[in-house]
């Protein structure tokens, strides 16, 4: 009887054994797995790092009232509002474009502000999974 549970033990041992080495093989197959995935995601990250950058009239972090005046929308905003000064408040012309240029004032200042946005909340995050 006694050899029978010896015998039994080793039997049974055998496999664990077995099993702890088929363990190890899927977790090393896991862990290569994931840094695979990891590895996409970091090339995704620089990707898109680039192509936001790119988007970005001005360059990130930079000064925003410098970067405001380099928006074609800030210079067109300028000269509606020149040509009404020029045209004067009295004339149809003058009033329309003082209201197109006080526009796209607005809409420079919105762009901008997407922009930062954009910076602060995908290409700083992006940036931190990049690294």
């Amino acid at each position: 009887m006694s050899l029978r549970t010896t015998a039994g033990k080793q039997s049974s041992a055998t496999p664990l054994m077995g099993n702890r080495a088929e363990k190890s093989e899927v977790l090393n197959e896991d862990q290569q797995g994931n840094e695979k995935r990891v590895e996409v995601v970091r090339q995704v990250s620089h990707n898109l790092i680039k192509k936001i950058t790119a988007l970005l009239e001005a360059a990130p972090g930079s000064d925003v009232e410098k970067r405001l005046k380099k928006l074609p929308e800030t210079g067109l905003s300028h000269a509606l509002i020149e040509a009404a000064s020029l045209l004067g408040d009295d004339t149809l012309l003058g009033t329309t474009c003082q209201m197109c240029g006080e526009c796209e004032s607005a809409i420079a200042k919105e762009e901008l502000q997407c922009e930062l946005d954009i910076e602060r909340e995908v290409l700083a995050p992006l940036q931190q999974i990049a690294e």
